[in-house]
């Protein structure tokens, strides 16, 4: 494990979700086991403090106490985060520009905005809003839980089934979050009697799970796809450089037969793009490669070649 928290893709990484990615990729390709991706995770986060450095001691580092129902929150917020980009089928790697919480607490709403920065390393999004109504977070699905209902009401329960379809969908959301009675006028009911499912808004998607809501805006623009493009661009070459067996320090000359879109993307972030890969200069043809491979982009393949510089 030494020597893959020496490699230079590894250190140079920007962001919490890069640095998983890189670890999942790892295990992924059998370079690391899942045991060793589970040490690197815990090296690189410190409970809920993300560090740059690893084993450089910090005199002034104080501890904040922080409630452990908080600290679950913040867990539950990047898990509901990535199933919102799951449903999506959006890969952690593409940016994002921004997250929505539905939170109407100040005081969690104040130390989720104190969290905001390893949240957004976590799942690659620019942004966060705290947003504290219920239509702005999109419609709810109401449904009612037949196994639970059919032993509570027996020969009552297709008449309470039709009840729960007239209940509005915002009222019982709030009284669902709040753990208060869903309903008492004609039936008793109450949160595990219903099933709730979220349907987020236009060019948006949503999630709903552990009473945590969140939605992630789902259009892409010109300069996020170019970032997508180019960390899927950087983790291709990293892939190569493995099964090129080059040594981690190795620079490289790369060539390839980019689309304009690509190279417009190269360009807009080369630097980045060549630190990450060790690229010392990119060149319109490279003789004598040591190593090629095909790259996918959008049902395209482009030849990407490249060689160890000397």
């Amino acid at each position: 494990l030494k020597k893959y928290f020496r490699n230079p893709f590894f250190i140079k990484t920007q962001s919490l979700s890069e640095v998983t990615d890189f670890l999942k990729d790892a295990v992924d390709q059998n370079i690391i086991d899942k045991e060793a991706e589970s040490i690197a995770n815990k090296a690189i986060r410190l409970k809920d403090i993300t560090v740059k450095e690893i084993m450089v001691p910090k005199v002034d580092m104080v501890t904040v106490e922080i409630d452990e129902d908080t600290d679950v929150i913040i867990k539950k917020i990047i898990e509901s985060g990535r199933a919102a980009r799951k449903k999506a089928n959006i890969k952690v790697r593409q940016p994002l520009s921004n997250l929505k919480i539905y939170e109407k607490d100040s005081t969690l709403t104040e130390f989720i905005l104190s969290q905001q920065q390893l949240i957004l390393d976590e799942l690659n999004i620019k942004t966060i809003s705290i947003i504290t109504s219920l239509k702005d977070m999109g419609s709810f699905i109401v449904k009612p839980n037949f196994k639970i209902l059919s032993s509570k009401f027996e020969e009552d329960m297709q008449t309470v089934v039709k009840y729960i379809s007239t209940l509005d969908q915002y009222d019982v959301m709030e009284k669902y979050l709040s753990n208060q009675q869903i309903a008492s006028d004609k039936f008793d009911i109450i949160k595990e009697d219903v099933i709730v499912q979220i349907q987020g808004h236009e060019k948006e998607e949503a999630f709903f799970s552990n009473d945590v809501i969140v939605a992630i805006n789902t259009e892409i623009d010109e300069s996020l796809a170019a970032e997508g493009l180019i960390r899927e661009l950087i983790r291709h070459v990293q892939v190569m450089r493995k099964e090129a067996d080059f040594n981690v320090d190795d620079r490289i000359i790369l060539s390839g037969n980019l689309s304009d879109e690509i190279k417009n993307a190269v360009t807009s972030h080369k630097e980045y793009f060549m630190n990450e890969i060790l690229c010392v200069d990119i060149v319109e043809s490279l003789d004598n490669s040591d190593y090629n491979s095909l790259f996918k982009y959008k049902s395209e393949k482009f030849d990407i070649l490249i060689k160890k510089k000397l």
